[in-house]
């Protein structure tokens, strides 16, 4: 199947199984032994019964519940995607009772087709933001939309670079990052017109990003991100990228808990755009629903 094809299968099954809830059709689209994928890497079997279970889930919390595709590219067999889910919270949802609330919730997803099936998953969405937001864990209630740059669909740009180019760039940046090298990384992006949009906090130029990570790396002195590199996705003026987020917590206190010298793992997916050959835009993912539980764990209860 070509890259028009391999979107269309991923659209369909987001659109009919998803947004209308006929979770047969995974029937067709999904493969038997459907694989997700976490964080590190990890195969966690769900097969096509785990697919249409997870479904039934959101939507049962979530009865009007919307996916709209914000963004796609596709290279080879693998699809990536950044998606905005909108719904009214009328059902129960892993546990929290019905908010009444109206919230929206966004993802980034990578998916293998193979045989004209839906056969392998990784994915990375706002749940800590989600359940927030519908009572299901402490922190603000907002039901306010996403910033404009997240909730709006993606432009394609000119693409001068290739591909490989355009990989390149973003390979860089990112062991700059992990090297937390601030001239390598002002040098790979476009200072004047980079712009990052990530969950929780509106769309910020480059310096003011660069302070907001500074922030996780007081809590993290060593943070690094490992990259999937078997799996990055590129096409046009965009990179999709996955990988694993590690660190340390020996420093500040992270979501109010105190340092435990623990080694904290959580996933993260990201989609760069490249244009003549530097970064001007990000838009950013991660489990930080997991990095919360796992740095309050060691707290002890009152």
């Amino acid at each position: 199947m070509g890259n028009e094809q391999n979107k269309a299968l991923l659209r369909r099954w987001l659109d009919e199984g998803w947004c209308q809830g006929n979770v047969d059709v995974a029937d067709e689209l999904i493969a038997t032994d459907f694989v997700v994928h976490g964080a590190g890497g990890q195969a966690i079997p769900s097969g096509r019964q785990g697919v249409k279970d997870l479904v039934r889930e959101w939507r049962r919390g979530f009865p009007d519940g919307q996916m709209r595709v914000l963004d796609e590219l596709c290279e080879g067999d693998l699809v990536g995607v950044r998606l905005l889910w909108t719904g009214t919270h009328l059902g129960p949802f892993y546990g929290v009772a019905p908010s009444g609330r109206r919230v929206t919730c966004v993802s980034l997803g990578l998916d293998r087709i193979q045989d004209g099936r839906i056969s392998e998953g990784w994915g990375e969405l706002d749940m800590l933001g989600l359940m927030q937001r519908i009572g299901g864990v402490p922190g603000p209630a907002s039901s306010a939309p996403p910033a404009p740059g997240l909730a709006a669909p993606t432009r394609p740009g000119p693409a001068p670079s290739s591909v490989a180019e355009n990989k390149a760039v973003v390979r860089r940046v990112l062991q700059a990052t992990g090297d937390w090298d601030l001239e390598a990384i002002r040098e790979a992006c476009d200072t004047d017109r980079y712009v990052e949009h990530a969950p929780g906090r509106s769309s910020l130029p480059l310096e003011e990003a660069l302070r907001a990570d500074s922030q996780c790396r007081a809590s993290l002195p060593d943070l690094r991100f490992t990259l999937d590199a078997e799996r990055m996705v590129a096409e046009g003026d965009r990179v999709l990228v996955r990988g694993t987020f590690s660190g340390t917590h020996t420093g500040a206190p992270l979501f109010g808990a105190p340092a435990s010298g623990r080694r904290l793992l959580w996933g993260g997916i990201d989609i760069f755009r490249v244009s003549e050959g530097r970064l001007t835009e990000r838009w950013r993912c991660s489990d930080t629903l997991s990095l919360m539980q796992q740095a309050t764990a060691a707290v002890p209860k009152p």
